[in-house]
């Protein structure tokens, strides 16, 4: 993922999703779309880590944490739970059935956003 669709405007028509801006205003549109109660949403983020980038030449990830804590409240909504940066791999996961988000660096549990 990259942090603007300014910087391929033909890409981001294509696909949207590439980039953190058009892709966070596709998303959200479309749980608002299907929420029963928007005011509910809760936005939880991971990632944002250094993996490929050992020279910080790039920082594509600390970019793209900056473009989250941008784009998210300017569709209304906040950051509830956060776990970004470093240098390792995480997992997300949703669990339906009660809205909790587990999260895990690599092989290590790490607990709920």
């Amino acid at each position: 993922m990259l942090p603007d669709s300014t910087l391929d405007a033909a890409r981001a028509k294509q696909n949207p999703h590439v980039f953190v801006d058009s892709g966070l205003a596709a998303v959200i549109a479309e749980m608002i779309a299907a929420a029963d109660s928007p005011q509910d949403l809760e936005v939880k983020v991971a990632g944002g880590a250094s993996l490929v980038d050992s020279t910080r030449r790039f920082q594509v990830g600390q970019k793209n944490i900056e473009a989250v804590r941008l784009h998210v409240p300017r569709h209304g909504l906040a950051i509830a739970g956060e776990d970004t940066g470093g240098n390792g791999s995480r997992t997300m996961v949703l669990h339906a059935m009660t809205g909790r988000v587990s999260l895990r660096r690599g092989s290590e549990e790490i607990g709920f956003l």
